[in-house]
């Protein structure tokens, strides 16, 4: 029994080693057979990368036709194409700017985004220069010498375009209350130098030149001009009228020129603009002057500015708002006009300065007019003096 369990475990013994041997065996065939396989795979990249490379392996499928023209570059075409996209930007960059453009330009702009008249349109500064270029003409001032200027235009050169739109203005102001002309008209403008001095001395003059009895009032206590405009000292003026130095006769300084014009420079400038023109002695001075003119001009420092021109406008009949063709903006003119409806000052209307000879609106009032025609002497008295049609005028009134 002995010799059998012996030879059972010699049995099992060999089994294991046996079973061991296999499972060897089986592990190298398969590592054997994923070399094998890796092999193969490489083998097959490699002939792969031969018959790339091997010029032997292509092959024509059509011939190639001859082109007739070359194909590019399309010169025309891209000239074409670049033409088109410049005039596509140029359109789109002129709509930007006009709409970003906050400026007046025409009366139209006046009507439509002020709700406002156009009074007058004056034409641009270099119509005069161009006047300039052919005459020799000397202004009639103070004392009877200085250069031409558009300040004096109304008196220098009267059947010149500008005179004839300035005498547009005087009809405007004469028409522009019902009842009666107005007698105080105060001329102011959004901003600085758009023309407001200009505007008030010419709309005293030609009223003056209609035979009415005028005074125009320096109230610019800021920045005066009258007196130089003029040519009249001006140590003396408003200031010192409304600071105590009540002398009405030595006040008014004559223009000789224009017997029936004359002028109250505003004297020394103050510390305190805004308290002397909201005095109850300015009151009392335009109410005495009512008593002595037909018309009485007040020019004002800007009205955007300052509060001059707001604490002046509920002393007179009316205001007179002088813009400038692409410089005044509209926003700041609708801002004065608010203001004015708010303290109950009348507003008569837009004066545009500087309409140039190139825009529809010079030709279309009739500016160009004297450049084209000569005007003669005539015999006939059935034309009315200006006297007598600014006598129609008021007497309609």
């Amino acid at each position: 029994m002995r010799a059998a369990y012996f030879a059972a475990l010699a049995q099992s013994q060999s089994a294991g080693v046996a079973t061991t041997r296999l499972t060897t065996l089986t592990n190298e065939i398969e590592t054997n057979r994923t070399l094998l396989n890796t092999y193969i795979q490489k083998q097959k990249e490699i002939e792969l990368s031969n018959n790339i490379e091997r010029s032997d392996n292509m092959n024509v499928s059509t011939q190639a036709v001859k082109p007739d023209a070359p194909i590019g570059p399309m010169r025309n075409r891209n000239i074409f194409i670049a033409f088109l996209l410049t005039f596509a930007v140029g359109i789109g960059l002129a709509f930007l700017l006009d709409y970003l453009d906050d400026s007046v330009k025409s009366s139209d702009d006046i009507g439509k985004h002020l709700g406002l008249p156009t009074l007058a349109l004056i034409p641009h500064q270099s119509v005069l220069d161009k006047k300039r270029k052919g005459s020799s003409l000397q202004s009639i001032n103070g004392n009877g010498a200085g250069p031409s200027s558009t300040a004096l235009m109304s008196i220098e050169n009267s059947r010149s375009a500008m005179a004839e739109a300035y005498r547009h203005l005087r009809t405007s102001l004469l028409f522009s209350s019902a009842g009666k002309p107005p007698q105080t008209i105060l001329v102011t403008s959004s901003q600085p130098s758009e023309g407001k001095t200009t505007t008030a001395i010419n709309t005293a003059v030609t009223l003056a030149q209609a035979g009415a009895d005028v005074v125009i009032i320096d109230c610019d206590l800021r920045r005066p001009r009258l007196h130089s405009h003029f040519g009249m000292d001006n140590n003396t003026g408003l200031t010192n009228y409304l600071s105590g130095e009540r002398n009405l006769e030595a006040l008014l300084k004559p223009y000789p020129a224009f017997p029936r014009l004359k002028v109250i420079t505003s004297g020394p400038i103050p510390p305190n603009p805004a308290e002397l023109l909201s005095s109850q002695d300015m009151k009392d001075l335009l109410r005495e002057l009512k008593g002595k003119f037909k018309h009485i001009i007040v020019d004002s420092p800007p009205a955007i500015s300052f509060t001059d021109a707001a604490i002046l406008s509920t002393q007179v009949d009316g205001v007179v708002l002088v813009a400038m063709s692409g410089k005044s903006s509209i926003q700041l003119i609708k801002r004065f006009k608010q203001r004015l409806n708010a303290i109950g000052a009348r507003l008569y209307g837009v004066v545009l300065n500087g309409i140039k000879p190139d825009s529809y609106e010079y030709g279309y009032y009739g500016y160009g007019y004297e450049y084209g025609y000569t005007y003669e002497a005539d015999d006939d008295d059935s034309t009315p003096r200006m006297e007598d049609e600014y006598d129609t005028v008021t007497r309609k009134k």
